[in-house]
């Protein structure tokens, strides 16, 4: 089979592809200086607001006319170089960076479509509008991301065209009744039952909104790029405010979570409503808010508050139905994140840390005195054991891993209490043999082995160890678990 392409020659003649490459360089140009300046937060937030832009012109692609007039093409090409000229002159982060891509998207539909064609990008330009808004607070934002949500999802469901059907059924039969009573003629009711009956729907219409009516493909590409985002701008807060090392506990939650959403991709039942969206759209305007100002202790909650609002919108009420187990991993990131203070006051893990390493030292027959978390070693020579030794760090860890393992595999009931509680162990006691070995060096006078297992390389080999033996552990069970074993303990399992 022979398939006809154009030439380049003649491709590079149409308008489109000139368009596309002057739309492309301009979001290059964007995102580099937003990635060079580390402005993260609105590069992030500014890819929700394209992302959705680009899905509304592909939507509408084939029906767009594309006629311009010389003043129309030159006010277009003037917008666009300013927005250039703008954007190189830019030294930092400023009110401007959000209105240049209204501006530059202003130009393109002028260059494009002239001033006549303007209303074909009213959707686009209010989108990027509501960009261009200034204004950090909850109330603004739940505005902009339910417009947001409204072109992209809510717009093309039955309930609104035909809430939009039943607008102009209203104005039909009101013309005609004022008709009637100026020219004293009387209405036909046969022709208006005939249009009711044609614009009619049920209540369960109204209610819910099956996938098959509107575009799911798109619907996804955005949520993806919703998810994209948010993800960017919770890790990039996290950094700043936490450090590195609460970075890669959340990035290993945040892989689980998208594996177990990967795994049932194809048994996702998108069922978007209306009430349910504007609660999903509040919880993610939340989500912005509170990632702009970097609020420090709040800010492993807000997954799963991301979690439900994009649950919400992508499928309605039943959505923790269907995202449990995602939500379960992100409410225990959040639990420990909130209250790992009070757990920390509530178990008080530096007393039975110092008991431990102080029986160790004793089994090494090192001679010492424990008193409370302190451990003398001489009455010059002493080490305390404070919150920051107690490994409560590690211990959050595991027992996130553990989770996570039950949400990933099947597990019986035993197995539900087991791992935990051997994740938790592993870290307590990994902990205690580090305090030991500190308390050797420091008994022995060598500052340098001590800051080597305190601080330096040697404290990251007990952060690796027992991550190490805890997956040993977990693969054993894995292996364990035949499948004729899961099926007999269907009951136990984490369904």
């Amino acid at each position: 089979m022979i398939v006809s392409r154009l030439p380049i020659s003649k491709l590079l003649k149409q308008p489109k592809i000139w368009l596309l490459g002057i739309a492309c360089t301009l979001l290059g140009i964007y995102f580099n200086f937003c990635w060079l300046t580390r402005a993260i937060h609105p590069l992030a937030i500014s890819l929700i607001f394209f992302s959705a832009t680009v899905i509304l012109l592909w939507r509408k692609r084939h029906t767009l006319t594309l006629k311009s007039d010389p003043f129309s093409s030159l006010l277009g090409t003037l917008l666009i170089a300013f927005s250039l000229f703008k954007i190189c002159s830019l030294t930092g982060v400023g009110p401007i960076l959000t209105i240049l891509p209204l501006i530059a998207a202003l130009g393109l539909a002028l260059l494009a479509s002239g001033i006549k064609g303007l209303k074909q990008y009213w959707q686009e330009l209010t989108l990027l509008f509501a960009l261009a808004i200034p204004g950090a607070n909850f109330f603004l934002w739940w505005l902009k991301l339910g417009w947001l949500n409204y072109l992209i999802i809510l717009s093309d469901s039955p309930i609104f065209k035909k809430a939009k059907h039943l607008l102009s059924l209203n104005r039909l039969t009101r013309g005609r009744a004022k008709k009637a009573k100026d020219k004293s003629y009387p209405v036909s009711e046969d022709k208006d039952e005939k249009y009711r009956k044609t614009f009619s729907f049920s209540a369960n219409e109204c209610e819910s909104v099956s996938s098959a009516n509107f575009p799911v493909k798109s619907t996804q590409i955005w949520l993806l790029c919703l998810t994209i985002s948010l993800t960017t701008i919770y890790l990039y807060s996290l950094s700043v405010i936490k450090g590195i090392s609460v970075l890669d506990h959340n990035i290993l939650a945040l892989l689980a979570v998208f594996w177990l959403l990967w795994q049932k991709r194809h048994q996702l039942h998108l069922n978007c409503q209306f009430y349910p969206s504007l609660l999903g759209t509040a919880c993610l305007a939340l989500v912005v808010v509170k990632t702009s100002g970097h609020h420090g202790i709040w800010l492993q909650t807000l997954p799963f508050f991301a979690t439900v609002g994009m649950g919400l919108i992508a499928s309605g009420f039943p959505a923790p139905k269907q995202y449990w187990r995602e939500l379960v991993i992100f409410c225990v990131i959040a639990i420990f994140g909130v209250f790992k203070q009070p757990i920390e006051e509530h178990f008080a893990l530096t007393t039975v840390t110092a008991q431990f390493s102080h029986f160790l030292l004793q089994m090494r027959g090192i001679d010492s005195i424990r008193q409370g978390t302190l451990i003398a070693f001489s009455p010059e020579t002493a080490m305390d054991v404070v919150e920051s030794c107690a490994g409560y760090s590690k211990i959050f860890w595991l027992v996130e891993i553990a989770i996570i393992y039950l949400l990933l595999f099947p597990s019986n009931r035993i197995n539900i209490l087991l791992v935990p509680t051997v994740a938790a162990s592993i870290a307590f006691i990994a902990n205690a043999i580090r305090i030991a070995i500190l308390g050797v060096f420091l008994a022995s006078g060598d500052e340098t082995g001590f800051e080597y297992w305190h601080e330096g390389e040697g404290s990251q080999i007990f952060t690796i160890v027992p991550l190490v033996i805890f997956g040993s552990f977990c693969l054993y069970l894995v292996k364990r678990m035949e499948p004729e074993d899961i099926d007999t303990e269907e009951e136990g399992r984490l369904t």
